[in-house]
C-alpha cells in the first residue's frame, strides 16, 4: 500500500474492455477483474507516463470526486494492482500467491504429462487457435493446482523435471507459462493472495476468481467512452426491436450460442422429463388445467424462436388430441425476419407448413382483432420487451404514502416526462412504495398483458413464461450481445387482474413435472463454445440441449474419455442446465372469464 506521499505508476498488464456501456479493467498477470467508469479509468491512466505521488492526484482529481472518494479508490486500486510501485516486477508476486483453475475451463487432459486447452471465445477477436498443447512440465503443474498451495510449494514438486530442467531459466519459464495463462486472451488462471478454503464454499469466493470476461477490447484516448444505456430516466433502455427484426441472421447459431431457452434446451424427448419434450409438457399441463380443450380453436404464438416449439406443441396435439388438432389454427406473431424463415422451415419438417399462419410485428403492440384468440403461448420473450429506469425522486414517492398516492401528485412536467410509464402507473395503481432509490421497471410486458384481454375470446387464456420473482424488481442481464430484463410478476399479476385477467402464477418447474433429482451439463457460452471444438476434434458433433451425464458419456461413446476433460460440471438441474438456472423461470396462466349465459 501507498506509504506517505509515495508515486505510483499504473501497471503495464491492465487491459481494457467494455460492455453496455460499462468499462472493466482486467489483470493479465493476476487475473483481477474491476468494472468501473471512465473517470475511474482517467485517474488510472494518469499515472501511465510518470509516476504520480497522492498529492499530484488530488491536484488534478479532486474537484472530480466527493470528499474521501478519490482515497478510497485509489486505495482499490492499489489493493488490485491496477496501480503499482515503479520498477515493479508483478510476475515475481506469484510465488508466494495461490493459483486457481479457470471455473469454465476446456481441457483434455488423458496423462500427467499431456495437458490440451480448448478456448474459443465467442465474442473477442484477439483469440489464437483453439487448442493449445503445453510442454509435460506444465501438464503436470496444472495437476497439482488445487485451490490451496501457492505457486512455490507446486514447482518444488517438479522441480527436478527433465523439461523443466532444460529451459534457459525454468523459474522465468513459469512465471512466463502462467502469465500467458492468465491473460485475458486466455483466462485459463486466476492468482488468490489465500487458499479458497479461507473463503468458504465456491458462491463466497471473490467475484474474479468465478468470471469469464468475453467482451470487446476498449482502448482509452482511442476508442469513445461507452455509452450507458442505464443512464436516462423514464425513457426505454436500448429495446431491441431493431436488434431482432435486423441482426439476427442465423437462428440455430442465435439460440445455440447467444440466447439459450429452455423449451430449445429440452425440444428433443429428456429423461428428465421423463422421455417428453418440453413441448409436450406445456401442451399436457394447459389441458389438466383447463387452458386447452375442445373450446380452443386459434392459438397464437408470440416470438417463436427456431419453431421447435411450436412443430412439437401442433405434434403434440396430432398425436394425443386429433380431434382438436384438426380443428384449431396457430399463428406466429415474429419480429425477425430470419426467425420466421427458420419456423417455417422447420414446421415443414415434420409436415405442419399449412397449418400455420405467420404475422411480422412487434407483440408490445400486439395490433390483433378483438376476441380473435382462445390461447396466446410466449415462452421467454417478454424479458426482451421495452423497460425503463425510474427513481423514488422522480415518481415523488415519500416514506409516508403506499407509491400509487403519490401519483396523484405529478405536476405536469413530471407526467410527460413519465410518459407511457407514468400512464400506466395511474391507470392500473401499480404501487412502488417497496421499490429502492433508482429501478426498472418492466413496461413493455406490462403493456403487453393488458393489451391481451381485448385480443383473448371470453374463455381463453394467455401462457406466459420467463425468469423472475414474484416481488424483486427486474435485473437486466448483460451477459448477452443485447439487454435483457428479468420480470416483476406482481407487476404483472396486478395489471392482469386490473384488466379483468383471473390470474394463476406458477414456478415453470412444476408445469414441466422435472424429474429435480437430476443433474445436468452446466456450461457457459465461451465454455460450450470450446467443449464443440473439442468434441469436433474427435468426430462427436455437441448439440445445445439438456445433457444428463449418461448422456453425454453416451455422446461420447467410448471416443472421448468424461474423466479426461476438464472443467465439466454436472448440477442439479434446477439450479443450472447449460447456462440457464431452471428454478429463475415463472410461468402466468391468465383466464379471461366466460360471459354468463343470459
Amino acid at each position: 500500500m501507498r506509504k506517505s506521499n509515495e508515486p505510483f505508476v499504473a501497471s503495464p498488464n491492465l487491459a481494457y474492455f467494455q460492455r453496455h456501456g460499462q468499462i472493466y479493467a482486467y489483470h493479465n498477470v493476476f487475473g483481477y477483474l474491476l468494472s468501473m467508469s471512465p473517470d475511474v479509468v482517467s485517474l488510472i491512466e494518469f499515472h501511465r507516463d510518470q509516476p504520480r505521488t497522492e498529492t499530484e492526484v488530488i491536484a488534478h482529481f479532486g474537484s472530480r470526486f466527493e470528499d474521501g472518494q478519490l482515497a478510497e479508490f485509489l486505495t482499490i486500486l492499489e489493493l488490485y494492482s491496477a496501480l503499482i510501485e515503479p520498477d515493479s516486477r508483478e510476475e515475481s508476486l506469484l510465488w508466494a500467491m495461490v493459483p486457481v483453475r479457470g471455473r469454465w475451463v476446456v481441457t483434455h487432459q488423458p496423462s500427467d504429462t499431456e495437458l490440451t486447452f480448448w478456448h474459443v471465445p465467442t465474442e473477442r477477436a484477439d483469440a489464437g487457435p483453439p487448442s493449445e498443447q503445453v510442454p509435460p512440465w506444465a501438464a503436470r503443474l496444472w495437476r497439482l493446482m488445487d485451490g490451496e498451495r501457492a505457486l512455490k510449494f507446486l514447482v518444488d514438486e517438479i522441480k527436478d523435471d527433465p523439461g523443466l530442467l532444460s529451459e534457459p531459466n525454468p523459474e522465468d519459464a513459469v512465471l512466463n507459462m502462467l502469465a500467458g495463462w492468465v491473460h485475458s486472451s486466455r483466462q485459463y488462471l486466476r492468482f488468490s493472495k489465500v487458499a479458497l478454503s479461507r473463503f468458504g464454499k465456491e458462491h463466497q469466493w471473490p467475484a474474479y476468481l468465478k468470471s469469464t470476461m468475453p467482451y470487446a477490447k476498449w482502448v482509452p484516448g482511442v476508442d469513445p467512452p461507452p455509452v450507458d444505456p442505464f443512464e436516462q430516466l423514464a425513457v426505454p433502455i436500448a429495446p431491441p426491436h431493431a436488434y431482432y427484426e435486423n441482426e439476427v441472421s442465423d437462428p440455430e447459431t442465435q439460440f445455440r450460442e447467444v440466447e439459450t431457452t429452455l423449451s430449445y434446451l429440452f425440444r428433443d424427448p429428456s429423461p428428465i422429463l421423463y422421455e417428453r419434450t418440453y413441448a409436450d409438457c406445456i401442451a399436457t399441463s394447459l389441458f389438466t388445467r383447463g387452458h386447452l380443450g375442445a373450446h380452443t380453436r386459434h392459438i397464437l404464438e408470440v416470438g417463436a424462436g427456431t419453431g421447435d416449439f411450436a412443430a412439437g406443441f401442433l405434434g403434440h396435439l396430432q398425436k394425443f388430441h386429433p380431434e382438436l388438432y384438426s380443428n384449431v389454427t396457430y399463428t406466429i406473431l415474429d419480429l425477425s425476419p430470419a426467425l420466421r424463415g427458420a419456423q417455417a422451415a422447420r414446421l415443414a419438417r415434420d409436415g405442419l407448413a399449412d397449418k400455420v399462419r405467420f404475422r411480422e410485428g412487434n407483440a408490445e403492440l400486439i395490433l390483433l382483432p378483438q376476441e380473435s384468440v382462445d390461447l396466446v403461448l410466449c415462452n421467454e420473450v417478454i424479458g426482451d420487451f421495452t423497460t425503463v429506469k425510474l427513481t423514488r425522486e422522480l415518481l415523488g414517492i415519500t416514506e409516508d404514502e403506499s407509491g400509487a398516492e403519490s401519483y396523484q401528485n405529478w405536476d405536469e412536467v413530471q407526467r410527460q416526462r413519465l410518459g407511457e410509464t407514468g400512464e400506466m402507473l395511474l391507470k392500473y395503481g401499480i404501487s412502488l412504495a417497496d421499490a429502492p432509490d433508482e429501478f426498472y421497471f418492466n413496461l413493455g410486458a406490462i403493456k403487453f398483458i393488458a393489451n391481451l384481454f381485448n385480443v383473448v375470446r371470453p374463455g381463453g387464456s394467455v401462457f406466459v413464461t420467463e425468469y423472475g420473482q414474484l416481488l424483486s424488481y427486474p435485473i437486466a442481464a448483460t451477459h448477452l450481445d443485447h439487454l435483457e430484463f428479468s420480470i416483476h410478476f406482481g407487476h404483472l399479476m396486478k395489471v392482469a387482474g386490473e384488466v379483468g385477467f383471473l390470474v394463476d402464477f406458477v414456478f415453470l418447474l412444476d408445469l414441466l413435472e422435472m424429474d429435480r433429482e437430476a443433474t445436468t451439463l452446466a456450461t457457459t457460452r465461451t465454455q460450450f463454445a470450446s467443449l464443440r471444438a473439442l468434441l469436433e476434434s474427435y468426430g462427436i458433433t455437441l448439440e445445445k440441449k439438456a445433457y444428463t451425464k449418461d448422456m453425454f458419456e453416451e455422446l461420447l461413446n467410448g471416443k472421448l474419455q468424461l474423466a479426461d476433460i476438464g472443467g465439466i460440471r454436472f448440477e442439479p438441474v434446477d439450479e443450472r442446465c447449460m447456462g440457464l438456472a431452471p428454478h429463475e423461470f415463472k410461468a402466468l396462466l391468465l383466464k379471461r372469464p366466460e360471459i354468463p349465459a343470459e
